[in-house]
């Protein structure tokens, strides 16, 4: 299980799971993918809409892609603490 906020799946999904003995797909079993987390999908959402608008590339970064992926991950970061502030 994950410490870190933000590092479960962007996108857990269930599934059926095998019975043992039958084979058969019984009741639900609780999977979590290996894709982006949280984190990373609210960073990426976060970046798309910094480079999307040039005016917002010059604030969040001075014009320089590496510090628009700094803030764009800070954004994450504050998202998350806030809705984990909510729970």
């Amino acid at each position: 299980m994950s410490t870190r906020k933000g590092d479960n799946s962007a996108f857990p999904y269930s599934a059926l799971a095998p019975d043992e003995q039958t084979s058969q797909l019984v009741g639900s079993m609780y999977l979590d993918s290996t894709g982006l987390t949280q984190r990373a999908y609210i960073a990426t959402k976060a970046m798309q809409a910094i480079v999307s608008n040039p005016a917002l590339v010059d604030v969040f970064s001075n014009g320089t892609t590496e510090l628009a992926s700094r803030r764009a991950i800070e954004i994450a970061d504050a998202m998350l603490a806030a809705l984990e502030q909510q729970s």
